[in-house]
């Protein structure tokens, strides 16, 4: 389930407010517009950087940014930057999005539109990574065995690859390592269990395959930027 929390839209006037922090994750786009002001290039962008460090603007870019948040079993992949591949019917409705942000002139509810639009693109970027059956079974695989330490001979021996071409799979799809992956994977899954359950934090980092409480909190923190103490903590407010 996608959660949009705010939508910002970004020209060469209001291009001093570029720098900003936020949490969640969002989709940025960029339009270019050519001399006869009729045709545009559109680039997409799904963003997970807490600072976005945009580039200044000229006259002819706009950008669009949609802040959502997924649900638990929807989070992808954190502190990173993907471009995205899309179709034609997705530039076509981001073109009149851009065109309600900077003229206002629309005549369809506009957060029916972006509900649209971040459903289509996030659904083509998952198509896209299951469409290889190689990374679909690494996926699986991470899955069943979330709760258990696997190292490089692990992946190795049960996927049938090396380790370096898991990794070029896994960076091929998200960006990240084989082991990168695995630990967002486990680290999702504890933030599901810190805000839906009432275990004790050491049980969910052991039931997790953490080697040690120490370990879990370390590990959960680089993922996520917040404590296993701190996500439970914020479950209770």
């Amino acid at each position: 389930m996608i959660i949009i929390k705010e939508v910002r839209y970004f020209n060469q006037q209001n291009q001093a407010s570029l720098n900003f922090f936020y949490s969640g994750v969002s989709l940025v786009i960029h339009q270019r517009k050519f001399s006869n002001d009729i045709e545009s290039e559109l680039t997409f962008y799904l963003n997970s950087f807490k600072n976005w460090p945009a580039k200044l603007l000229d006259k002819n870019v706009e950008v669009l940014q949609i802040i959502f948040e997924l649900t638990p079993n929807c989070k992808g992949n954190r502190n990173q930057t993907i471009s995205l591949d899309v179709t034609e019917e997705i530039y076509q409705i981001t073109s009149l999005v851009f065109t309600y942000y900077s003229q206002k002139k629309f005549h369809y509810p506009i957060d029916k539109v972006l509900d649209m639009l971040v459903d289509r693109i996030l659904s083509i970027s998952k198509e896209r990574q299951f469409k290889n059956a190689s990374f679909r079974e690494l996926l699986e695989f991470m899955e069943k065995n979330v709760k258990h330490s696997i190292g490089r001979k692990g992946f190795e021996d049960a996927l049938h690859m090396s380790s370096s071409s898991l990794d070029r799979l896994s960076n091929k799809y998200v960006r990240l390592t084989t082991r990168r992956l695995f630990l967002e994977m486990k680290c999702t899954e504890a933030e599901r269990k810190l805000r839906e359950t009432t275990l004790p934090i050491k049980t969910i980092g052991e039931d997790l395959g953490f080697k040690s409480s120490k370990q879990f909190s370390t590990q959960f923190k680089k993922v996520t930027g917040k404590s296993p103490a701190e996500v439970r903590k914020s479950r209770r407010k």
